[in-house]
């Protein structure tokens, strides 16, 4: 009984919220400890939170993250992750393993998650969404460096995620991406997860993250 009442004091907390953002388009990029948890309750939660949205009909679009699963897979592959910079060195075998991480293990895992807990999910592998350009970085003499396959989104294709919203369909999205050559390249989801929300005119842009920082 306890709970229950909890349950509907959060929701009456909540239900101006929810008035005021019915209908509105919200970004969430998702990472960190939420994702990489080894307690099917923390991902369920955070997926059961995109169902909740879904219900009061507020469009999530979700724009995920995997950096701790790709350095797993590198070093079953026998691959030392390097990071210069925070950027992770990223040779072709490397973003190759990356995008197979990302857009087909993670990707279609949040997507069950979701579709588990009675939302209607739809997975994205980014280079279906993201346009980029190789990342260009400069060293401390200033000199550039070259950091391989690491891209910065350019452009988003909106129209699959409109269609998906639309249809109230929760967009699921990975953070690869093709270059005007088709090259495919690895970027940093924050980036991607900002770009999308500027494209699609998000009310919101929520990031979830294990990791401290300034929060605005």
């Amino acid at each position: 009984m306890n709970e229950l009442i909890h349950k509907a004091a959060v929701l009456l907390e909540a239900l101006p919220y929810i008035q005021r953002f019915s209908g509105e388009r919200f970004v969430v990029k998702y990472g960190g400890s939420f994702m990489d948890s080894p307690d099917p309750a923390v991902r369920q939660g955070v997926a059961r939170d995109m169902v909740f949205l879904e219900a009061v009909e507020i469009n999530p679009v979700v724009v995920h993250g995997g950096g701790k699963a790709i350095s797993r897979a590198m070093k079953e592959a026998g691959m030392d992750p390097v990071f210069n910079q925070g950027h992770r060195v990223t040779c072709k075998d490397t973003v190759a393993l990356v995008h197979e991480v990302l857009s087909h293990q993670i990707n279609p895992e949040i997507v069950a998650t979701i579709n588990g807990l009675g939302g209607v999910a739809k997975g994205f592998p980014g280079t279906e969404i993201f346009t980029c350009r190789k990342k260009q970085v400069q060293g401390q003499d200033g000199e550039g460096m070259d950091i391989g396959f690491v891209g910065e989104v350019t452009s988003v294709r909106t129209k699959p995620l409109h269609d998906c919203i639309e249809q109230g369909v929760t967009p699921v999205i990975s953070p690869t991406a093709l270059d005007e050559d088709g090259q495919l390249y690895n970027c940093n989801a924050d980036v991607a997860a900002a770009m999308t929300a500027v494209a699609l005119q998000a009310k919101r842009l929520v990031f979830m993250s294990d990791v401290p920082g300034l929060l605005a």
